[in-house]
């Protein structure tokens, strides 16, 4: 049944609605229409939008031209417009390098500078520097990573300098990674200087125009005198032209390693009266470690000599400048307008007067000292002919820093192959030989086979051969794994070869430590423990400096330094990443990281340090002449002297507390 949506009485009452609205529509659409196409109410209303634009426009422009700041003026306004930058900004403008003085390099220890800048925020994270031989075409990445933390203040706050020693020989540039925790990376590449070749010798101060005279007289050494070697030795050091550096003693750094590359050291006139803190101390330092200095008096040493520069030249001004004598003229070289100042000296205690009293030599610490009573005032130094007593009292200063007495790095250097053999030896794994594997393969068949075969057959239990044969296997196990390719140590254990370099007269020496470092199982080690640095330290020696230099080495036959094996497994390869890492601190201090160690597998380093010795190390010493003492026969070779040698059993280097077993060799060098 369908129902009506209306009913009659609705539809009938919405027509009649429908009706009255239609009607209103028209009348409402007639009057709206007369309105819209009146043409002066459209003309007012175009103008009234008018009025409003322009009024809306003004107000931008004085907003803009009024009614704000004055408009930027100048570069500091117009970077201030610019957006401040949200992360730390280091170009390669920001950084400076700089090598030792005046970009000298050696075989041995260099100090690098760095001072850098950030115009962004604040940089706080850490540095890497690795070196680079060669050109960017065809590099050469050196396998060691120099890394320190480093913070740097941004915008307009001032510029960080960081030194950090490294061995820089070869070094053609430098590759420089900065890296904070905030995702922070900027990688640089920074040209240097290229390595001439030449011999660097510092000249501070005003030193004369050509000193060709004094690098005639300097030249390389041909070998060392006295001694045989026993095995083969460094081959004889490369030919190099002497070259001066001159700097003065404001420009100098205050790091022992920054005069690392150099042999000879001239002072004319500097007393580091103005020289930054810490330079005269690095100075001494290198000195102590085997340098060679020599000085000539200036104007600025009777106006103030520092104690500690009396202490170095073991002499000190007796009175102000004088007439120069008549007795040293001739032997100076008066008459050729050379000397420019006579300065009477006073000798110290250990100071022996040279070609009456024309110069004073000393022993400090390694080092010598020869402090001259004359200082040049000329373009050049007189030839020896005109001042026979000027050679005369230099000769024994240049000959020992072209010797392998001045140079004890390079000794060193060649020591390093045989050091590493004998901590080889010293180590309580050993691999037998070839010829020791065929001599026990032969002997396992025949007594483990052949032999048992034959007797069982002869007694007619040939059965019996296979008891006998389980059993030899056996045996040969059980001697393969205690005494052959599968002997291993219990314990954490620490070898040593130590070179020390006793000072005269003093308890003081210098030493270098090459250690072998071996464990039976993966383990990490500490060598720069603090226990040992705290105390603790080994019988005959003080516990190990801070400044000690460490370095790793790598055995013969090995790839660079610090490159893990072709057949390293990939889950050993963090293990091994610390062997190419070194740490600095903001003292200009390295630090090895950890030691990764893997069962018997040696790891060898280099340390270099002083350390103050005990008087019963040299009681125990040997003459170097004993029985088995062929280091020191070697040493002796290298060195050129065989009279001041002695060998000693007692351990010097502190570190590695975690080895429990520990045997050395400690060569002993009396400094004369």
């Amino acid at each position: 049944m369908r129902v009506p949506l209306y009913p009659d009485s609705v539809r009938g009452h919405r027509a009649s609605l429908l009706d009255s609205w239609s009607s209103s529509d028209e009348a409402i659409a007639g009057r709206d229409a007369a309105l819209c196409y009146n043409p002066g109410v459209a003309r007012l209303s175009v103008l009234a939008l008018g009025i409003l634009g322009l009024l809306g426009l003004a107000f931008l422009a004085y907003r803009a031209f009024w009614g704000g700041e004055a408009p930027a003026e100048g570069p500091e306004a117009k970077a201030a417009l610019v957006a401040a930058p949200t992360t730390p900004v280091i170009e390669r403008e920001d950084v400076r390098a700089t090598l030792s003085v005046g970009g000298a390099r050696g075989p041995g220890w260099s100090a690098l500078r760095l001072r850098v800048s950030n115009r962004g925020t604040d940089f706080r994270g850490t540095l890497e520097v690795r070196g680079v031989d060669g050109t960017w075409e065809s590099p050469v990445f050196d396998p060691m990573t120099y890394r320190m933390s480093l913070e740097v203040p941004g915008g307009a706050g001032a510029a960080r300098e960081v030194t950090i020693p490294v061995r820089a020989e070869g070094w053609g540039a430098l590759l420089l990674a900065f890296r904070d925790t905030d995702g922070y990376e900027q990688v640089l590449k920074l040209e240097l200087p290229a390595d001439d070749g030449k011999r660097p010798i510092l000249a501070i101060g005003e030193s004369p125009g050509d000193l060709s005279q004094l690098l005639a007289r300097s030249s390389p050494a041909t070998g060392p005198k006295g001694g045989k070697r026993k095995k083969a030795a460094a081959p004889p050091e490369r030919p190099r032209e002497p070259e001066v550096i001159k700097a003065s003693e404001r420009d100098l750094p205050a790091h022992a390693a920054s005069y690392g590359p150099f042999r000879l050291v001239v002072l004319f006139g500097a007393s580091f009266a103005e020289a930054r803190e810490g330079t005269l101390e690095a100075l001494v330092r290198w000195v102590e470690a085997g340098g060679t200095l020599v000085a000539f008096p200036g104007p600025a040493w009777t106006s103030g000599m520092p104690q500690r520069l009396r202490e170095l030249l073991s002499c000190e001004p007796a009175g102000s400048a004088a007439p120069f004598p008549p007795e040293l003229a001739a032997r100076a070289g008066a008459g050729t307008g050379w000397p420019g100042l006579y300065l009477p000296l006073r000798a110290g205690p250990g100071a022996r007067e040279l070609e009456g009293g024309l110069a004073y030599a000393s022993r400090f610490g390694a080092g010598s000292v020869t402090a001259f009573t004359v200082a040049p005032s000329g373009e050049e130094l007189p030839s020896a002919k005109d001042a026979p007593g000027l050679h005369a009292a230099l000769e024994p200063a240049l000959r020992r820093a072209a010797s392998p007495l001045g140079s004890w790095e390079r000794t060193l250097a060649a020591l390093e192959g045989e050091a590493l053999d004998q901590l080889g030896s010293m180590s309580s794994f050993h691999v037998p030989s070839r010829s020791e594997v065929a001599l026990g393969l032969l002997l396992y068949l025949a007594l483990g086979f052949l032999l048992p075969a034959a007797v069982f057959r002869a007694l007619r239990r040939p059965a019996w051969t296979y008891l006998a044969v389980a059993a030899a296997a056996l045996a040969s196990s059980v001697a393969v794994y205690r005494y052959g390719l599968l002997f291993a140590s219990e314990a954490t254990e620490l070898n040593e070869v130590t070179v020390l370099r006793l000072h005269p007269g003093g308890k003081t020496a210098e030493a270098t430590s090459f250690l072998g470092l071996k464990a039976p199982y993966s383990e990490r080690v500490d060598l720069h423990d603090e226990r040992a640095e705290a105390g603790g330290a080994s019988a005959g020696a003080s516990p190990s400096p801070l400044d000690a230099l460490p370095w790793p080495l790598e055995p013969r036959g090995a790839g660079a330094a610090g490159q893990a094996p072709d057949d390293t497994p990939d889950w050993l390869a963090p293990l091994i990443e610390d062997e190419r890492v070194l740490i600095a601190d903001r003292a200009g201090r390295l630090r090895l990281p950890p030691v990764a160690l893997r069962p018997n597998r040696t790891r060898f380093f280099r340390f270099d340090y002083r350390v103050e010795v005990e008087r019963g190390l040299l009681e125990s010493a040997a003459p170097a002449s004993a029985p088995r003492k062929a280091m020191a026969q070697i040493l002796a070779g290298l060195h050129g002297e065989t009279n001041n040698l002695y060998v000693s059993s007692a351990p010097i280097f502190p570190g590695a507390a975690a080895a429990s077993v520990r045997r050395a060799v400690t060569i002993v060098v009396l400094e004369e």
